[in-house]
């Protein structure tokens, strides 16, 4: 079994899809794991731009209803 490597640390290939389907026998062609390595990247991205954020003088909440 060969093993995907991924392209960047932000981003999923399209054969890293594949793979997984593969091993979850999921039947997904290659279009369709084109779409979702493009949509998971994007939310990776995302949540590296969220993870930079400076949150130093910021107190968690446990709920966000405690905001009101």
């Amino acid at each position: 079994m060969s093993q995907p490597t991924p392209a960047t640390e932000n981003t999923v290939s399209r054969q890293e899809i594949l793979e997984v389907a593969r091993l979850a026998r999921l039947g997904v062609d290659e279009d369709t794991a084109s779409s979702y390595a493009d949509d998971i990247s994007d939310v990776l991205k995302l949540m590296q731009t969220l993870g930079s954020v400076d949150t130093t003088d910021i107190k968690p909440l446990s709920n966000i209803h405690e905001v009101c």
